[in-house]
This record gives C-alpha cells, sequence and structure tokens, in this order.
C-alpha cells in the first residue's frame, strides 16, 4: 500500500513539474510576441505632398477673339477681328507676358489697323470715296512686364507698375500696322472693399510714327503724339469663381487735330478651375465723332 500510495505521489508530482514547465514556456511565448508586436502595427503614414507653394513660378496660355466694328463715316465702315494668342509667366511678385495677334480687317484703303493708344480720330478731307478692301496677317507682337510694388496684405492699397514694348512685327504696307515701335509705362493703384474694388491707372505712352509711307499704294503722311492716358475701374467679386467689372479709360489725342480718346468697358470673368478661366468684354468709345463697339472673349490654361 505504501509503495501504491508513493508511485501516485511521484507521478502528480511529475504531472504538476510539466504543468508548470508548460505554462512557464507559454507566458514566456505570449511576453516574446506581445514585444514583438508594436513594431507590426505602428506603421507610420507616408507624407501627403503639399500643394503649389505659393510664389512659384506658373506659366499659362491663352487665346482669344475680338471683333471691331467702327462705323464713324457711311459708306467707310471699319471691321476688324482680332485672334491673339499669350503666354504668360506668373508669379506673386511680377506677370510677363507676350502676345501675337492675328488680324483680319475692312477698312478703307490707306488706314492703319486699330492698336491700343492709335485711336484718335483725324478728320480727312477726301472729295472721293477710298476703296474698301480686306488684308489680314499677323499684327504687332507686344511684351509687357508688371512687377507688384506694395501688396494689400501688407499696406493700405496695392500698388504695381507696368512696362509694355509694341513691335514692329505687322505689315504696313497694308495697314496692319505702324510699321514703327511704341513704349509705355503706367502705373496702378487698386483698394478692396470686402468683395468690392476700386482701381486706378496713369501711364504715358511714346507712339513711334511711320511718317511718310505707302499705305495700299497711297501715299500717306502719319505723325503720332506722346500722350498720358488713364484709367478709373471697378469690380465686383461674385463668390470664388466669378466677377464682373467696368471701367473708364481716358488719352491724349495721338495725331495733331485729332480726337481725344474716351472709352467705357465691361469685363466677366469665369475660373472652372484654379488652372483654367474664361474672359469677356465689350468696349464702346465715348469719343465725340466716333461710333465704334468691341466685343471679344478669351479662354486661359495653365501650361
Amino acid at each position: 500500500m505504501k509503495t501504491s500510495a508513493h508511485h501516485e505521489l511521484t507521478l502528480i508530482a511529475r504531472n504538476t513539474l510539466l504543468s508548470l514547465s508548460f505554462l512557464f514556456s507559454a507566458t514566456a511565448l505570449a511576453e516574446e510576441v506581445a514585444a514583438e508586436k508594436p513594431a507590426e502595427v505602428i506603421v507610420e503614414k507616408p507624407t501627403e505632398t503639399t500643394p503649389t507653394a505659393p510664389g512659384q513660378k506658373r506659366i499659362f496660355a491663352s487665346i482669344g477673339l475680338s471683333d471691331m466694328s467702327d462705323t464713324s463715316v457711311p459708306g467707310q465702315e471699319i471691321s476688324q477681328r482680332d485672334i491673339p494668342i499669350a503666354f504668360s509667366l506668373e508669379t506673386e511678385s511680377y506677370v510677363f507676358e507676350v502676345s501675337i495677334p492675328y488680324i483680319t480687317r475692312t477698312a478703307p484703303s490707306g488706314k492703319v489697323a486699330k492698336s491700343h493708344h492709335h485711336e484718335s480720330k483725324k478728320k480727312e478731307v477726301t472729295t472721293v470715296a477710298t476703296p474698301i478692301l480686306t488684308t489680314s496677317g499677323l499684327g504687332d507682337i507686344t511684351s509687357s512686364l508688371s512687377y507688384k510694388l506694395m501688396d494689400e496684405k501688407d499696406s493700405f492699397l496695392s500698388v504695381s507698375a507696368k512696362g509694355e514694348v509694341k513691335l514692329a512685327t505687322a505689315d504696313v504696307a497694308v495697314g496692319l500696322g505702324t510699321g514703327v515701335n511704341d513704349y509705355f509705362g503706367e502705373l496702378d493703384v487698386s483698394k478692396s472693399f470686402g468683395d468690392f474694388s476700386l482701381s486706378a491707372g496713369l501711364g504715358y505712352a511714346i507712339l513711334g510714327s511711320p511718317g511718310e509711307i505707302e499705305i495700299n499704294d497711297q501715299k500717306k503722311s502719319i505723325y503720332f503724339n506722346n500722350i498720358f492716358f488713364g484709367s478709373l475701374g471697378t469690380e465686383y467679386q461674385f463668390g470664388d469663381n466669378f466677377n464682373v467689372g467696368m471701367e473708364l479709360a481716358a488719352g491724349q489725342a495721338a495725331e495733331t487735330g485729332g480726337s481725344e480718346q474716351r472709352d467705357v468697358s465691361v469685363s466677366m470673368s469665369y475660373h472652372f478651375t484654379e488652372n483654367q478661366s474664361v474672359d469677356f468684354h465689350a468696349v464702346r468709345s465715348l469719343t465725340p465723332g466716333i461710333i465704334s463697339h468691341t466685343y471679344g472673349a478669351s479662354f486661359s490654361t495653365a501650361l
């Protein structure tokens, strides 16, 4: 009996030791797995890329269509269609732009194509109606640089200076351009009042004079004056994508004996995205004796 009881106690002790050994091994294994677990669970998310940083250079391209009609002289009406292709380099501080127009115009023989700051109408004494001709081709290329001198974010007003050059790239012999370079300088200021803003500009134009030339085989004497010009404008922002504006522009007579320039224009702009927009404009001459209207649109996109 003693031997049997002793044998049972030995079996119980051995089984207990085996159970404790298994328990300690399982506990150690669980601790080891738990120690390795965080390295598998904690995974850092990749850093998201940020949008284009402010101040970065951006390139835009645009194409437009503009139609002008001048019915000041019955029987000697003028119509002109411009298709400008423009490229601009833009930053927070400056905008550099080049515009290349293609012109189709129907006008009396001997007339020069309409260009900004050449709107002066000079009375001419003629006894015979001038033949009406239609010509087309490359217009005068313009290049401009606008630089922001003051920002409304940091001061009371926004102030920018602009310089522009009109190059004599058009064929003056058929009246598509003046055949000489022009130079412009302008200072613009603007102030915002919430969604409403006001702007004003004052500039000076050095206009090249073609002199004694032949346009459509007609001898012409064309001399332009250097002039001052200016503008007053207002704009209202409807939400983030749409805005409308109006501007009154004036300038001295570009030709001796000509009339001073007066224009009123309205514009609308809609931004589909941050990179694409469409613009519309309409211009009417307020100069006495000139009946002229211009309508146009353009589309711009980032490259």
